[in-house]
């Protein structure tokens, strides 16, 4: 038999309850379970009377003593604000169970800390721009300020606990029954939880409850959220030790300490993190941190509240002009564009050193002998008036197969410098972007001269195509002078500019490559500048070898002829396959 459940109110009315399906399970305390016929509410059930009975007097409470936060109606959407209790919930026997809120969709919302880091943003869709963790800011303090007008605290206040909606940055308070609630006449239902790294100093100090420091404890844990929110996600007390290998210990010992180095005046044991952009934040919200993390005068929540509003509406809040879409900033200027140019700056220098450490493990040519050049009368004198030491005549030794001049040797050493290495070198630095373009418009380039090159050869035996090429320029008006050219003079003439036009664009290409290949030296880009650079300095030989054994051996000269596109496609076909990969294709050589 299915148990049956009652909706009790403030006012003692009571309705029978439809349960339906359990939309989460929830921890060990309890489950939420949807109502049949009310889709905008839901009943948290305890698992069992034991785990309930000490929930009821607090949830009473809470009936008599709600916050003024409605849902927001935004056009068809409805915002909650607060998982508030509407109703107690009691089974069949008239005991407590549970009792009923308003409905959270989690699919629209997601955790406060998702939005403190970018790639957690990216993965739950929520907007880039740096005003809407101003706006969420001002949602978060609101609904504190609300909550302490009452007299009812969070105490385990962290980005954990609240939730955000993606549309409209609105701040959603879920598990409201674990708060520190105000029942009135002295009453206090305390907060069984709470979280280092958002604990005030003082309740370790005085070994205090945070349940039992009440607002104080709200308003610590509060300006450190905010302090996440405005600074990329930074703790307040997470810094860098001014001195290699100090351990600095956890984030609630920092705070036990008062290690806060975004103060006025420099923390003497660790700097503030490199990617903060605390400096840039209006004096006003400096001085709101400071009180809040180096004094006892923490700023309340109507105080973050009405500052927050004041920077957005007051028109402190700007658009940056470089990046509209993902940055804003106030009156010093884009703290998130200066951390971008640093962090470029940072990357730029490690790529150089890192460079520069691939350079000095690779092999050099050997350098030039210095001093005076001699001249032959000198060399062949001093070689006659200089005594010479006895010749060692040293038994014959056969020659390894490695040292000896073989023509199994030459082939395999000019099949390799055409080819290439198959020994795949290991690069571990990220190629540029820059490098990457270049290095498609060289393949680019690549592809156009093998097709120029094509055409070139194929018209020696079939003319007739350059022809008409001619003919359609003449009847254009293109060339006029044409019209006193023979055929064979024409076809002369165009396969001279086809050559001229392959030959301009092979050294551009050359240029484009070796440029590329230095700009990307650690990199697979470097590798593929190699390839190219070989490519282009091996195809012309090639082109006008096949072309003049194609012209004296004329048919059997054909195969060769036949042999130079296979040829390119193997070298495009094999670059581009390596490229699309993101792999090397060649083994890194010394910078000549």
């Amino acid at each position: 038999m299915k148990e049956r459940f009652t909706a009790r109110s403030v006012n003692g009315a009571r309705k029978p309850l439809a349960l339906g399906k359990v939309i989460h399970k929830g921890g060990g305390a309890g489950r939420i379970v949807a109502i049949s016929g009310n889709p905008s509410s839901v009943v948290k059930l305890y698992h069992d009377t034991a785990i309930a009975a000490p929930y009821e007097a607090k949830i009473a409470a809470m009936l008599e003593r709600p916050p003024a936060l409605p849902p927001i109606e935004d056009g068809p959407r409805r915002y909650v604000q607060l998982a508030w209790p509407e109703a107690i919930v009691e089974d069949g026997r008239g005991a407590f169970r549970g009792f009923v809120m308003p409905f959270i969709d989690l699919g629209e919302a997601a955790p406060l800390e998702t939005l403190l880091v970018k790639a957690l943003r990216r993965h739950h869709r929520l907007p880039e721009n740096y005003a809407y963790r101003l706006y969420a800011a001002q949602n978060v303090a609101t609904a504190v300020a609300e909550l302490h007008r009452l007299g009812h605290h969070i105490i385990d206040l962290k980005p954990q606990n609240l939730s955000i909606y993606k549309r409209s940055m609105y701040v959603a308070v879920v598990d409201c029954d674990g708060l520190s609630i105000n029942g009135g006449d002295g009453v206090r239902f305390p907060a069984g939880q709470f979280t280092d790294g958002y604990r005030a100093p003082e309740t370790v100090s005085k070994q205090l409850d945070p349940h039992r420091l009440g607002e104080p404890q709200d308003l610590f844990a509060l300006a450190v959220v905010l302090f996440q929110l405005l600074n990329n996600g930074i703790h307040p007390f997470q810094g860098v030790p001014n001195r290699p290998g100090d351990t600095l210990g956890t984030e609630q010992e920092r705070i036990n300490a008062g290690h806060y180095p975004y103060g006025r005046s420099p923390d003497r044991r660790q700097a503030p993190s490199p990617g903060s952009i605390h400096r840039h934040f209006e004096p006003q919200t400096l001085e709101l941190f400071r009180r809040a993390f180096e004094s006892r005068y923490r700023p309340s929540a109507n105080e973050w509240r009405d500052h927050l509003r004041d920077l957005i509406e007051d028109g402190l809040l700007k658009k940056c002009a470089r990046n509209p879409g993902e940055h804003a900033h106030f009156s010093k200027g884009c703290g998130l564009c200066a951390l971008d140019a640093a962090k470029r700056k940072r990357v730029a220098k490690a790529q150089k050193r890192a460079r520069a450490q691939v350079l000095a493990q690779r092999p050099r040519k050997p350098a030039a002998r210095s001093g005076p050049a001699r001249s032959g009368f000198t060399v062949f004198f001093r070689r006659r008036t200089t005594a010479r030491a006895p010749k060692i005549k040293y038994p014959n030794r056969t020659r390894t197969p490695a040292a000896q001049m073989s023509v199994a040797g030459l082939v395999k050493k000019l099949m390799r410098t055409i080819f290439g290495s198959r020994t795949q070198p290991v690069p571990h630095l990220p190629a540029p972007p820059a490098a990457v373009i270049g290095l498609c418009l060289a393949y680019g380039l690549f592809a156009l001269n093998m097709l120029a090159l094509s055409g070139i050869v194929t018209s020696l035996f079939v003319p007739r195509n350059f022809y008409d090429l001619s003919q359609f320029l003449v009847d254009a008006g293109a060339l006029d002078q044409l019209e006193s050219l023979s055929r064979k003079e024409r076809l002369y003439g165009i396969q001279a500019f086809a050559f001229i036009a392959v030959f301009a664009s092979t050294i551009l290409a050359q240029i484009l490559c070796e440029t590329t290949r230095r700009a990307a030296i650690g990199t697979f880009v470097e590798t593929h500048g190699q390839w190219l650079v070989r490519t282009f300095w091996l195809t012309p030989p090639v082109a006008m070898l096949a072309l003049l054994l194609g012209t004296l051996t004329w048919p059997y000269g054909f195969a060769a002829i036949a042999c130079i596109p296979l040829w390119w496609l193997h070298r495009l076909g094999k670059g581009l396959s390596a490229l699309v990969k993101g792999r090397p294709i060649l083994a890194p050589t010394a910078i000549v």
